[in-house]
């Protein structure tokens, strides 16, 4: 879909963009193949758009999977996309907040209904606003997800690869590279986009790592783990954790698990990787048992 065509529907449908949402049409087709080359998608995929507009990525990406859901807030935008795709058995709109969604139960239904889907696979255009819950919710409630592919502000990429001890690593940093190994793919200038936003956007992609945990409680309780690390993260880590009411045994048990795994008791939480953290939330976990 071009920019005419794009100018079309919105004039079409007197189309009122809301920048609370992050409606900003994606109109460059080299970034739309890109996006969809970052996905390497095959008839084997079911895939879940959040935040497909008006169907323009969503029309490159109904060439490549097997099953594409769109999920979209926007009211005005549902007749839009039934005229787009009028007709197509691939497409299925579903008009909801995607944050109120149960996406695993959603997948279960939708590849119980058709046992040729092999992969569940994740698209999406976040706005900044939604980028760290949306995020997060996935990573905890899709942990067989195979790939992850947003567009999202160049800020917010830059907290989700970042490295310890800067000022960008956190909470979304932690529980991203827990669930893969992101990789920023390529930018996006603002002339990318109509309306242009007035930031750089970026193409991250978060492919799964293998091998993988994919108990749902145990992934919430390594988020917890982390939450409550950075919680007051100029803290050490023994009074940030410590004084969470999460370790049994607190101060003096952490200590301990600390030291086993060769920690500082004088560290913080920015200075530990993923790994570091799933050392310390497994040996919680059998302090709790």
């Amino acid at each position: 879909m071009n920019i005419e065509q794009t100018k079309k529907y919105i004039e079409k449908y007197q189309l009122s963009l809301s920048k609370s949402l992050g409606q900003n049409f994606l109109i460059n087709d080299e970034k739309l193949r890109k996006i969809v080359q970052c996905a390497d998608l095959t008839e084997e995929d079911l895939v879940i758009e959040i935040g497909p507009g008006i169907g323009t990525l969503s029309l490159e990406i109904a060439q490549k999977c097997g099953k594409l859901i769109l999920v979209e807030i926007d009211s005005q935008l549902i007749p839009v996309l039934e005229e787009v795709f009028e007709g197509s058995e691939k497409i299925e709109i579903i008009h909801d907040d995607a944050l109120d969604i149960d996406f695993n139960e959603l997948c279960i239904f939708k590849m119980q209904q058709h046992p040729e889907l092999k992969k569940i696979k994740i698209v999406a255009n976040l706005p900044y606003y939604i980028t760290t819950p949306i995020i997060t919710k996935l990573l905890l409630s899709l942990p067989h997800c195979e790939r992850m592919v947003f567009t999202i502000q160049k800020e917010a990429a830059d907290r989700i690869v970042s490295t310890t001890r800067k000022k960008e690593y956190g909470i979304l940093s932690v529980l991203s590279q827990f669930y893969s190994n992101p990789q920023i793919e390529d930018l996006l200038l603002p002339n990318c986009f109509l309306p242009q936003p007035t930031v750089t956007s970026c193409i991250i992609v978060m492919k799964r790592r293998e091998p993988f945990p994919t108990e749902r409680e145990s992934l919430r309780f390594f988020l917890k783990v982390v939450q409550a690390s950075f919680n007051q993260r100029r803290k050490t880590l023994l009074n940030s954790l410590g004084g969470s009411g999460m370790v049994p045994g607190g101060k003096t048990a952490l200590e301990e698990i600390l030291l086993s795994d060769n920690i500082s008791i004088k560290c913080r939480a920015e200075e530990l990787t993923y790994l570091q953290f799933l050392a310390i939330s497994e040996k919680i976990i059998l302090l709790n048992t």
